[in-house]
């Protein structure tokens, strides 16, 4: 019995201590409630009933508001991914928009490359033709001994050559997308080009009984030439010099050299240029104010390719005259290794 007593105790003793505990717990809820009804009243008494609606109304407000933020934050996110996404497609269409003018640009520029070779041809062609036309006409005048023929035959070969071999080069420039003229340059002579071009062309200065006189300097060394270029320029400078001057005007072909430089040049006693029309004389196409005393024709590009062959060797290309005084129109090259690198054009 004793033990039972014991427990009975021990339980009546734990139920009063809960049912004290709970006593306290709701004798403080009690008194907290209390308190807040009363801090509610006072807010009540401070703003009112109207005021205490106005609360509630703000809180559903911002409660709505608060919703709305939470709807444009997810509208922000997808605009910022559309947003991304159109700026990736934008570079897309500018990395687009540059390859198709990077290849416009150079279809332009491919095309003028191609304009300004089949100018040269073209022009190339005139002076072998020129050559075929004066020994023509001079084998159809007066008798002319065996060994005065048979060197005009040779000429007529080596002129034909030149025409054919022109051609040629022009059926294989349009069969083929390149449109560069590389240099075959070899060491070469320049003395030895201007004595041949001197041989080629002097049928045409006999035609109008001009003399032409070499005046090549002993010691010009031998450098990397594009030979058949180098002959095409030459050319076109005495060609020039022979179509501007006078019957019985005389002509220099001028070899020299100085610490840095090989020059040739042809020197005439034509109607001369002046400063104005030096500084234009080798753009393309320029017509200067001299005309031809024969009755030939000019284009206006020869002295523009002797511009673009002398630049190709790291040259340039200059001219020398004073209005009646005659003009002397010529090009330079390095010829030290260490010199042979481009070089600006300036006048002499």
């Amino acid at each position: 019995m004793s033990g039972s007593t014991d427990t009975l105790i021990i339980i009546a003793l734990v139920v009063t201590g809960a049912f004290f505990l709970v006593s306290v717990f709701l004798l403080f809820s009690h008194q907290k409630m209390k308190k807040m009804q009363e801090r509610f009243n006072e807010i009540v008494r401070a703003v009112g009933e109207d005021g205490v609606q106005k609360i509630f109304t703000l809180q559903a407000e911002i409660d709505a508001q608060q919703k709305q933020i939470t709807e444009l934050k997810g509208s922000v996110e997808k605009l910022q991914v559309s947003n991304k996404q159109l700026e990736e497609r934008n570079l897309e269409i500018l990395q687009e928009n540059k390859t198709a003018l990077d290849k416009a640009l150079k279809a332009e520029q491919n095309q003028k490359q191609k304009e300004d070779l089949f100018a040269v041809y073209i022009h190339d062609i005139r002076n072998p033709a020129g050559v075929i036309k004066s020994i023509a006409e001079m084998m159809s005048g007066a008798d002319h001994s065996i060994r005065d023929e048979k060197e005009m035959i040779s000429k007529l070969h080596h002129s034909s050559d030149k025409i054919i071999q022109y051609s040629t080069e022009i059926s294989e420039f349009i069969a083929s997308e390149n449109v560069q003229r590389s240099l075959n340059s070899e060491i070469s002579s320049l003395n030895s080009i201007a004595k041949q071009v001197y041989e080629e062309m002097k049928v045409k200065a006999d035609r109008k009984s001009i003399p032409v006189f070499l005046k090549l300097h002993p010691q010009i060394p031998d450098l990397p030439l594009d030979k058949k270029r180098i002959n095409e320029a030459m050319g076109n400078l005495l060609d020039n010099a022979i179509k501007f001057s006078q019957s019985g005007s005389p002509i220099e072909l001028v070899t020299r050299k100085d610490f840095r430089f090989v020059y040739f040049e042809v020197a005439d006693k034509g109607p001369g240029l002046s400063e104005d029309e030096m500084k234009k004389a080798f753009q393309k196409g320029q017509k200067l104010t001299p005309r031809p005393t024969a009755g030939e024709t000019s284009t206006g590009l020869g002295l523009w390719i002797v511009r673009k062959i002398a630049y190709e060797h790291r040259g340039f290309a200059f001219v020398r005259s004073e209005l009646g005084k005659g003009a002397s129109f010529g090009f330079c090259i390095p010829w030290k290794p260490e010199e042979q690198t481009t070089v600006k054009e300036k006048e002499q």
